[in-house]
C-alpha cells in the first residue's frame, strides 16, 4: 500500500522516540509488524490512505507523551506526495526488520535508531538520497552489521 510523504515524517518521529526511549520499543513491536504488513501490500492508486501510520499507532497507544502527535490527524493539504518508488518501501522494511531483530541490545538499538532516524525524511524529500543514507549508516555498519541495507539501497539513486 502506498504511503504519503507525511507518513514518512511520522516514521521519522517514531524512530526518534525509540532512540530516546529504547526500552519502550517492545511495547510497539505489534505496531511495527502491522506497519510492515501495511507497506508490504500490493500498492494501487485507490488504496492511498491519509494518516496511515498514525492510524496504526493509535491501536497500540500506551499514553506516551512523546508520541501524543499520533493522536491528531495530519492536516497537510499542500505538497502531499504519494510515495510510489518500491525501493523506498524496501529501505523502510529493512530498517524496521533490523530494529525488531536487535531491540534487546540497547546500545546497538540506540546506535541503529541514531543512524536511521533521518532516513524517512530523506526518502520523503531528496530525489537522490542513497549517498546520504550510506554516510549516515556507515558507523552502524562498521560496528554491528556490514550488510545493513546493502541490497535495499541498490534500488535508490
Amino acid at each position: 500500500m502506498f504511503l504519503l510523504n507525511s507518513d514518512l515524517f511520522d516514521l521519522h518521529a517514531l524512530i526518534v522516540f525509540f532512540r530516546n526511549e529504547p526500552e519502550r520499543f517492545s511495547d510497539y513491536i505489534c505496531a511495527f509488524e502491522e506497519i510492515l504488513d501495511h507497506i508490504g501490500r500490493e500498492p494501487t492508486d485507490d488504496n492511498i490512505k491519509h494518516n496511515a501510520i498514525r492510524n496504526i499507532l493509535r491501536k497500540y497507544s500506551h499514553g506516551d507523551g512523546m508520541l501524543s502527535w499520533y493522536l491528531v490527524n495530519n492536516a497537510f493539504s499542500n505538497n502531499l506526495i504519494v510515495i510510489k518508488d518500491p525501493a523506498v518501501y524496501g529501505v523502510i522494511s529493512g530498517i524496521f526488520c533490523e530494529m525488531m531483530d536487535v531491540y534487546f541490545d540497547t546500545d546497538r538499538f540506540v546506535m541503529l535508531c541514531d543512524a536511521v532516524h533521518n532516513v524517512p525524511v530523506l526518502l520523503a524529500q531528496e530525489p537522490k538520497p542513497r549517498k546520504n543514507i550510506e554516510m549516515m549508516i556507515k558507523p552502524y555498519r562498521k560496528n554491528y552489521n556490514s550488510r545493513f541495507l546493502k541490497n535495499e539501497l541498490k534500488g535508490l539513486q
